[in-house]
């Protein structure tokens, strides 16, 4: 009798043992242990994604439509980037500058919940932008309420875009939980 209460003790010493060790990984890194696993395997797997204060971005890997592009985010767990402040920007301009020589990309704002309200997708404030000069500006008149950035312009300047009009990868950007 006395071996099997040792043995359950053993156990369960082994378990908090665990549970300290992922805890001391939890705070370390502070971010969800589950968070920083699924990171490192998503990392490993493909060099396609960057890293910045804790998030993932990646270009999809096909171009299409700004839902396709908002789709195949949400399927990978995340969302089409939401860009809050100038040094995220530049993250983004530094870590896809290969990229970006040859197509633009859409990101996570839209208007076309409320024409020049502009909004996040995942929720975010929308206190930062990067707009280039005289846009948003809804030009062609066929619902321009879609955010790109735009390849030709080294400063990641955006633009506003139909949905279809352009066929473009999405930048997609998977956050910690």
């Amino acid at each position: 009798m006395k071996k099997k209460a040792k043995g359950k003790k053993m156990v369960f010493g082994l378990s908090l043992s665990v549970l300290g060790c992922l805890l001391f990984l939890g705070l370390a890194f502070r971010e969800p242990v589950s968070w920083w696993i699924k990171k490192r395997s998503l990392m490993q797997e493909s060099e396609a994604w960057r890293e910045y204060e804790g998030h993932l971005y990646r270009l999809t890997p096909g171009r299409g439509s700004w839902h396709d592009a908002q789709k195949y985010a949400q399927k990978m767990g995340g969302h089409l980037v939401a860009i809050t402040s100038k040094e995220e920007q530049i993250f983004i301009n530094e870590s896809f500058k290969k990229e970006f020589k040859s197509t633009g990309a859409w990101i996570g704002c839209s208007d076309h919940e409320e024409e020049g309200k502009w909004q996040w997708t995942n929720g975010e404030s929308f206190k930062y932008s990067n707009w280039r000069v005289n846009e948003p500006n809804n030009a062609t008149n066929r619902g321009e309420d879609f955010g790109v950035l735009n390849h030709y312009r080294p400063d990641g300047r955006w633009n506003d875009l139909s949905p279809d009009v352009s066929v473009l990868p999405g930048l997609i950007e998977l956050s910690p939980p």
